[in-house]
């Protein structure tokens, strides 16, 4: 049972872990670096243990994460493991970057005299263990140029990715969305993703997100399936969940109802989140509540700091300021709307920015 493989130089080890995580597989990932050798057990959405020759469990972990360069390979993971990694794999990836001095950035360019073979910086893998869908989400985190080349039982296809976007696909004489949405229709192939800086004609100018979401409800007319069916599950509803891929809990999230929203706008993946903020059924009330909430993606906050309907309601206004993950430019340009009574309590605050609070205070002698 092949898995996939890549050289860490060129694909960062946080992207490979997002990945297996976000879609449930159960892997072993080996990594090399130098004289170094360790492995991560995986195990539905977890990091459950970890080795190296030196160390074990968390320490393990963190310490392979550090390594800047080396090749890992995947393989299935077979039989149970005793957990010694209790911690969210989220709060294990920010701790590496924090251990890191924050410098986990991919390289973005590379040594035209090195001699080696570009065809082999990357990664490469089957279909069958990395969903596509999955596959290009991995690839648009990198926030680089990525050439994805595929191969399927009778064509070739290629996905080119730009600072973090889809911008063009190609297959048989087909380009563009047409091209893309062709692709996810295939069954199986192989991949191989490599940096290459990108020169052509943009095919595709709509945010990725749009087009995986309009993968998934292809994917739903072509196979009938009704969004409600989840909910009749015997199952209860937050089991059903954590079964679930990826694509399963997007579908749903545009889709479910507030109980459903209510648990995947937790959800790690920004994918899912984008979903349930798409949810025409999304209330007002669930909205101020997303606005406050710190575990959502900074994307998240973006989009509803965009949104004019949205806006109008003081309430998602208010907690949008007093959120620390609001993106400091967004947050100071709400703040003169606010009413005084909340501009003296956010300046008073200590979970803000500082510069939220100095912003209210002067707000807020301004309007006495």
């Amino acid at each position: 049972m092949p898995g996939f493989s890549g050289i860490i130089e060129w694909i960062q080890l946080e992207n490979v872990i997002q990945l297996i995580c976000l879609a449930q597989m159960r892997l072993i990932l080996e990594v090399k670096s130098g004289d170094q050798k360790g492995e991560a057990f995986l195990w539905s959405s977890a990091v459950v243990h970890a080795q190296t020759s030196d160390l074990q469990a968390e320490q393990a972990f963190l310490d392979m994460l550090r390594w800047e360069n080396g090749e890992f390979e995947t393989r299935p993971l077979l039989e149970e493991v005793t957990p010694s990694i209790n911690r969210p794999w989220e709060y294990l990836l920010i701790e590496a970057f924090r251990l890191r001095g924050m410098k986990a950035e991919a390289r973005l360019s590379m040594d035209e005299d090195s001699g080696e073979d570009e065809s082999e910086i990357g990664f490469r893998g089957k279909l069958e263990q990395i969903p596509l869908m999955d596959l290009i989400q991995l690839i648009c985190s990198a926030r680089v140029d990525y050439l994805l080349e595929l191969r399927g039982e009778e064509e070739r296809a290629s996905i080119v990715v730009a600072s973090g976007e889809v911008r063009h696909a190609a297959v048989g004489d087909h380009l563009g969305e047409d091209a893309f949405f062709r692709i996810h229709e295939w069954q199986g192939g192989a991949f191989l993703a490599r940096l290459q800086a990108f020169d052509g004609v943009v095919t595709i100018d709509k945010p990725t997100e749009f087009l995986l979401t309009e993968v998934v409800r292809a994917h739903d007319e072509r196979s009938g399936v009704d969004g409600g069916e989840e909910g009749e599950k015997a199952e209860s509803l937050l089991k059903t969940l954590q079964k679930m891929k990826m694509v399963e809990k997007m579908r749903l999230a545009t889709t479910g109802d507030r109980e459903v929203r209510n648990y995947l706008i937790r959800d790690p993946s920004r994918l899912v989140q984008v979903a349930v903020v798409s949810n025409p059924r999304l209330s007002d009330s669930e909205v101020v509540m997303i606005a406050s909430s710190k575990s959502v993606d900074e994307e998240i906050l973006r989009r509803i700091a965009n949104s004019r309907e949205w806006m109008k309601i003081y309430q998602v206004r208010s907690a949008l300021v007093k959120n620390p993950k609001t993106p400091l430019p967004i947050a100071i340009k709400i703040v003169p709307t606010l009413m005084p009574q909340d501009l003296k309590l956010i300046g008073r605050s200590k979970t803000v920015p500082i510069a939220i609070a100095q912003a209210a205070q002067r707000q807020a002698r301004e309007k006495m």
